[in-house]
């Protein structure tokens, strides 16, 4: 086998004519090496660290975004829950209102009224109030059902409300009986009487006590204007002449929004 040596003949051999010990070159060539490899290590670490850290903080930021999510997720659950609430409770102020409505007629303000206003030779017999009750949908119910129709169609809109009738409307009547007696006198007197007592239910202000002029008022205040007379009859009571009458009134339509 033929050996080529590419060396000098004098870097060939060493003292002595043997083989050379490592030169200056070759130690050099490889600090460099060496240097090279411990930076590449250098900064495969710094690499790895960077990494490392850059995937902690996003884990952190990731389960902080969940902890928030489910936060809110809670927080909708319980907002969801307050507005039912709030909804019952309206429907609940509804009813409570219906039965015993603010603007009702105060009947005890009226029946003081009356002596005050009967005039001589009617007498009354008996007073008598009839009720009639219907239920109509609430305002706060309409309302919901109208927002629900300006949402219809978007996305996310909540279903249709049903709607809640819990808002009763009063409307009460109120029935004199009585009869009207004149000593002495004519049915067409006993009608004049009666046609002052009917003057006096639309036209006469009445002060009761604790009142002021500003808080007279009208007995017929409350109702209809018009007053429903049925048809009057004579009749003798105890050997006197009378004419029966009786007088109808209608509150006004009373309604709890």
């Amino acid at each position: 086998m033929i050996k080529i040596n590419l060396l000098t003949q004098d870097l060939a051999q060493g003292p002595g004519g043997g083989p050379s010990a490592p030169s200056s070159a070759t130690a050099l060539v490889t600090a460099i090496l060496v240097a090279v490899f411990l930076v590449n290590v250098a900064i495969g670490g710094g690499m790895y660290y960077y990494v490392s850290s850059a995937q902690a903080e996003r884990d952190a930021v990731r389960d902080e975004a969940n902890e928030l999510r489910e936060e809110l997720e809670e927080m909708q659950i319980v907002y969801d829950e307050r507005r039912l609430d709030l909804e019952r409770m309206e429907e609940l102020i509804d009813v409570a209102e219906a039965l015993d409505p603010p603007d009702r007629l105060l009947w005890s303000r009226k029946l003081n009224m009356l002596p005050l206003i009967v005039p001589e030779g009617v007498f009354l017999t008996q007073i008598r109030v009839n009720q009639r009750v219907t239920e109509v949908e609430t305002q706060s119910s309409i309302e919901r059902r109208r927002a629900w129709e300006q949402q219809r169609g978007q996305r996310g809109a909540p279903q249709q409300p049903p709607p809640i009738e819990r808002s009763p409307v009063y409307q009460q009547t109120l029935v004199l009986d009585g009869v009207a007696y004149v000593a002495g006198g004519t049915d067409t007197q006993r009608l004049e009487q009666l046609s002052l007592f009917a003057q006096n239910l639309r036209e006469r202000r009445v002060t009761l006590p604790f009142d002021t002029e500003e808080t007279a008022e009208r007995f017929i205040d409350g109702f209809s204007p018009n007053i429903d007379p049925a048809p009057a009859y004579g009749s003798q009571i105890e050997g006197r002449d009378v004419l029966v009458f009786s007088f109808s009134m209608e509150t006004l339509p009373m309604r709890i929004e």
